[in-house]
């Protein structure tokens, strides 16, 4: 401790401690119990008094030359409390430690983490390729168990065949995301959750093959410690359940709950997609879905409230990039909102301001909307840029069209209400925009992981309006100058009704455009009542 910066030191503590809190809580209780502690509230209390001092102990050790005796004693005092909060945490680790390897008998100890870990992984992985990794495990399983399978043994052949259909569900939704991550751009909600169903599904079934696989290496680690001469016959004993002739470990009954609900939730989910998908004998599908509009760059700036400052950050941002100073020549700022917050709107203001359009050569628009297609988006590009119609299908010949539009130019392309999930689309997109000299990228979306998958730039997050800007907005839209028999409440009930809008300006024009001449106080008394400023608005 004396060789060390003391916060130094404090600091490994608090992230011993720190990473043995939050797991399996209830066995750590006991162990706190067991060392004079009121469980995990004394030792979280421990964690936040060690935080303090730890940030304290830094701030002396990097900005402070103390002099005062009653502050250099406070440290020492500090320091020595450091210490014995270290010892407290060694003995406590140790003890968790402990228990763990009598619980999992040292070789299974290994495998102990993996399935609380396994969700997080789903999460970071395509999970067509986590299942396809926990498909593989339960197929070696079944292979080396087939052929030890002691015939007339009713309990092991159930067993085997429970697992048999485990690993045939797991087959299918396999295929079925491995498909749909592959080959499929997925807009429809109703497709969206079955396949999120499918995932959970697939998590839910490589926790048993982990369970399954953890089984099997204690089962090895209880037959190897019992070769060990005076512990055999202790050890058969205690572990009888898990023993057995062959390769197959025998399922827990709980394990075999687990496995026969696993499949019958596959046949639900089957079943919902058989019987609650809508097909051509229900109806005519809508070309575009009811309520989307395409976007244009075309603004009427002046009944715009609030967005100024956000416009100034972003056109400083876009004509401040110098094309030397960049490895790539495309970069990529994405506007993050949620719907009707004005996104659409902000990039408008961009795309039409003066410095804009003097420092870009090229510059388009284009609304991309729920359907990524490549060879569609492309061939708006190439529209926006040219501003002739284009009548060209094949993706290589728009692109060799776009090429000789920008090549070696600084281009600015928007591309407003971006949903696409695919990298691979987004990449194929790009394509042509390495060949400028500069190409900025502005697209709009309230998917904050679309953003993440394009943004080279640092994603620029819309807030919404505040009162006074959103009562500047509501007063614009719904009062007119010289208006009579207006509601003699009417700015009362406005100002109410400003305030359920939340700073959202399409909720704020549409409220308004309602009320704009209305004359019944009761009319916007039933607005002011009514939940229709809680709705989702599509931008």
């Amino acid at each position: 401790m004396a060789a060390l910066f003391a916060s130094m030191a404090l600091e490994g503590a608090l992230d011993n401690i720190s990473s043995l809190l939050p797991a399996n809580s209830t066995s750590q209780a006991v162990a706190a119990t067991n060392h004079g502690l009121n469980g995990l509230d004394d030792l979280q209390i421990l964690e936040r008094t060690m935080r303090r001092i730890h940030s304290m102990l830094l701030e002396a050790e990097k900005h402070w030359n103390t002099r005062e005796k009653s502050a250099k004693l406070r440290l020492e005092e500090l320091k020595e409390l450091a210490y014995d909060a270290e010892e407290v945490v060694e003995e406590y680790e140790y003890e968790v430690n402990r228990r763990k390897v009598e619980a999992f008998e040292r070789l299974a100890a290994v495998q102990a983490g993996k399935i609380r870990k396994r969700k997080l992984m789903m999460a970071g992985l395509i999970a067509s390729l986590a299942i396809r990794k926990a498909l593989d495990k339960l197929s070696s399983f079944l292979t080396a168990s087939a052929s030890s399978l002691n015939s007339g043994n009713a309990r092991e052949e159930q067993d085997l065949e429970d697992l048999r259909m485990l690993e045939r569900t797991m087959r299918r939704i396999h295929a079925t995301l491995h498909d749909a991550e592959q080959h499929w751009n997925i807009t429809e909600a109703s497709t969206k959750l079955r396949l999120e169903e499918l995932k959970d599904l697939a998590y839910d079934a490589e926790e048993v093959v982990d369970q399954y696989e953890l089984n099997r290496h204690k089962v090895e680690a209880f037959k190897l410690f019992a070769s060990s001469g005076s512990h055999k016959r202790k050890y058969q004993q205690e572990n009888e359940g898990f023993l057995c002739e062959s390769s197959l470990v025998t399922i827990s009954d709980e394990m075999a709950i687990k496995t026969k609900k696993l499949i019958e939730r596959f046949d639900e989910i089957k079943h919902y997609s058989d019987n609650f998908t809508l097909s051509e004998n229900d109806g005519e599908r809508w070309l575009t879905h009811i309520g989307t509009i395409d976007t244009s760059s075309a603004v009427f700036e002046q009944s715009i409230v609030g967005r100024e400052k956000d416009k100034d950050k972003i056109v400083e941002k876009l004509v401040s990039i110098r094309c030397d100073s960049v490895a790539s020549p495309v970069s990529v700022m994405a506007i993050v909102g949620m719907r009707g917050l004005g996104k659409t709107t902000l990039a408008q203001l961009v795309y039409n301001h003066p410095k804009v359009g003097k420092y870009f050569d090229v510059c388009a628009w284009v609304c991309v909307s729920d359907q990524f297609d490549v060879s569609s988006i492309t061939r708006s590009i190439v529209v926006s840029v040219t501003k002739e119609k284009c009548d060209l299908l094949e993706l290589c010949n728009l692109q060799e069209i776009l090429v000789e539009e920008i090549k070696q130019k600084k281009v600015l392309l928007v591309l407003d209400d971006l949903w696409n999930e695919r990298k691979d689309f987004w990449d194929l997109l790009c394509m042509p925009m390495n060949t400028t000299k500069l190409c900025m990228i502005v697209v709009t979306t309230w998917s904050e992981k679309v953003a993440k998958l394009v943004q080279t730039m640092p994603l620029y997050n819309l807030n919404c309006l505040s009162y006074d800007e959103s009562w500047s907005l509501f007063k614009q839209v719904a009062f007119i100058d010289g208006q009579e028999n207006t509601p003699s409440n009417a700015v009362e009930m406005g100002r109410a009704i400003v305030k359920k809008c939340n700073g959202l300006p399409l909720v704020i024009r549409k409220l308004g455009s309602m009320l704009r001449y209305e004359t019944n106080e009761q009319t916007w008394r039933e607005v002011l009542e009514s939940d229709l400023w809680v709705c989702s608005n599509k931008e």
